[in-house]
């Protein structure tokens, strides 16, 4: 009972609006989902807060006990316990922390492969795994899943281009940014903001065809755990359209959503949730257009 309270609480912390819809969840499922919240949390501040080496030897040792069921870290041994209890797929949870050590092995992102694999890796994964814990057993479902994710991880990557920054980290693909390596200092000159911003736009854009296919996936969520998984991408979602509407403001700190704006989505949530959209399964359904370069991956 215990680290289940401190999974709350990490959750609470550091990411109030997936903890603001885990409120509407079942009391299991919400659990379930802190479990796995906490996990991905601990591997990355694993890398944020540790020198190189020392990181690396730390992850070694996760996935180490994760293969093996060792229980050297309690966070992994709950999850564990949680992944083993859905019979998940732990090539998902090997997948997370590829992504993790991607910081440590590149210091920036070149091409769009790199990017969807990146992106994949941190975030898609998350929403197959969701998928378990929300006791989805129709395959279908998971590319909107993964499409949920990718368009998380883009909205998370745009809004911390500052803040990345800081860290000597880009996301933004190398490529697309016409080879400039990115840094605090060159970001202050106009010609390079402007390239930044349109890239930021075009990445937004990208983001909102896959929160589009992720709605057409809501109709495979159980209806009890559907609500609150609406209101995580809506709301999430907001945070770009705050950023389309002001591309600027990526670069004048971070955007985030007011309590008030998450009231207001809430209640756009609670009519939407009667859309016809997110309870009829669609006539086609999605396929791995949107991410074409992942297929093949565990899940896709």
């Amino acid at each position: 009972m215990a680290i289940a309270r401190e999974n709350t609480q990490v959750l609470k912390k550091h990411a109030k609006t997936f903890y603001m819809a885990s409120l509407f969840l079942p009391l299991q499922v919400a659990k379930d989902a802190s479990s796995l919240y906490r996990f991905a949390r601990e591997v990355d501040d694993i890398v944020d807060e540790n020198p190189e080496k020392e990181a690396r030897a730390i992850l070694e040792k996760v996935v180490e006990d994760y293969r093996e069921e060792n229980g050297s870290y309690p966070f992994v041994s709950d999850f564990l316990a949680t992944s083993n209890r859905l019979n998940m797929n732990k090539s998902y949870a090997e997948e997370l922390i590829k992504g993790v050590t991607w910081d440590l092995d590149n210091d920036t992102i070149f091409t769009e492969e790199d990017f969807y694999l990146y992106c994949y890796r941190v975030a898609g994964v998350v929403g197959l795994m969701m998928c378990y814990m929300l006791r989805i057993d129709d395959h279908n479902a998971f590319q909107h899943a993964t499409d949920l994710g990718l368009g998380m991880q883009m909205t998370n990557i745009c809004r911390d281009v500052m803040e990345d920054l800081d860290r000597g980290r880009m996301y933004l693909p190398e490529s697309w940014v016409d080879d400039i390596r990115l840094n605090k200092n060159n970001i202050q000159v106009i010609s390079i903001q402007k390239k930044v911003l349109e890239v930021v736009v075009s990445i937004l854009e990208r983001a909102e065809k896959h929160y589009a296919s992720a709605d057409l996936g809501m109709c495979y969520i159980p209806w009890r755990a559907r609500f609150a998984i609406l209101v995580a991408a809506k709301v999430y979602r907001a945070i770009g359209l705050k950023i389309l509407k002001d591309p600027k403001a990526c670069l004048d700190g971070r955007v985030y959503v007011s309590k008030i704006e998450k009231l207001a989505w809430l209640v756009y949530c609670s009519f939407y949730f009667l859309h016809p959209r997110i309870w009829k399964k669609p006539k086609q359904d999605s396929k791995a257009v949107l991410h074409e370069s992942l297929c093949g991956l565990p899940g896709l």
